[in-house]
């Protein structure tokens, strides 16, 4: 009788009632400290830990290496645990931005290759050939006049009148003056030229470009040359069949990054973005 009494107490009893919740809650606390305590080390993790150390080295981990590998692996988790407890992965930028690259990784792991028709990589050929077009190419040789801001006109005529008469096929090398780049150049495009010595000189270079003989003077960013053009490539798209396996590439690549914008605006779409900018 008398337990039967106290039981019925109980619900009555606020010290007790409290007293009950207080045990409850300790033992949660200590169930769940028991549990974040824990490190299980699976054999899948240490499959991935030998597959890690294979890639690098080449060869499988022997038993000790083994062995190292999961007690660094151990002492990383608990760095990482002891970490978050103290709450060093909050606000912390390289984290956020480490976070966010595997998300991007995660994405690109589920999306599957796409598999191409040739009717397909054709038509993305047709659609996107300007980005197969090679440029036109030229190689020429110059003969440096100086910096003056005027054209040497007299002096270019001089010299290519003795290019005219002479008979040695490298005359042209000591003609002229110094040049602290080089003197002949193999074919470039149009925009390697306009890099390495201005606009104005490939653009005159490349308008010129029919002739065979020297023509001048031409100016460029360190001042005026006598230039042989030696030979021109005009401009050409290749042929599909020649370079099909660069379109497909590319093609596999642009859907692929389609597929990842749209799994990328989905997820965006799950949240209400508040944006409050300063002064608002």
């Amino acid at each position: 009788m008398g337990w039967t009494k106290c039981l019925r107490r109980l619900p009555s009893d606020r010290f007790v009632i409290f007293s009950l919740i207080g045990v409850a809650f300790f033992l949660y606390d200590a169930m769940r400290d028991r549990s974040d305590n824990l490190i299980v080390v699976s054999e899948a993790e240490i499959e991935m830990l030998e597959g890690r150390w294979q890639r690098q080295s080449g060869s499988r981990p022997t038993p000790s290496e083994r062995d190292a590998l999961i007690e660094h692996y151990i002492e990383e988790e608990v760095y990482v645990r002891e970490a978050q407890r103290l709450g060093l992965d909050q606000d912390d930028v390289i984290i956020r931005r480490r976070l966010a690259q595997k998300m991007e990784l995660l994405i690109k792991s589920q999306i599957e290759e796409p598999d191409l028709e040739q009717a397909a990589v054709r038509r993305f050929f047709s659609e996107h050939g300007d980005l197969y077009r090679v440029p036109s190419r030229l190689a020429l040789r110059h003969i440096y006049l100086g910096s003056d801001n005027e054209a040497p006109a007299d002096l270019a005529s001089d010299i290519q009148e003795t290019l005219k008469t002479s008979t040695e096929a490298s005359a042209w090398r000591q003609l002229g003056e110094a040049f602290m780049l080089a003197r002949e150049y193999a074919p470039g495009s149009q925009a390697e030229y306009a890099e390495a010595f201005g606009t104005e000189f490939s653009d005159q270079v490349f308008a010129d470009a029919s002739q065979r003989d020297w023509f001048g003077p031409v100016r460029s960013a360190y001042g005026w040359h006598l230039v042989q053009v030696l030979s021109f490539t005009p401009e050409d798209t290749p042929e599909l069949d020649e370079i099909f396996d660069i379109v497909a590439r590319d093609l596999r690549a642009n859907l692929l990054n389609k597929s990842e914008a749209r799994v990328q605006a989905e997820m965006l779409a799950k949240y209400d973005v508040d944006i409050r900018r300063p002064n608002e």
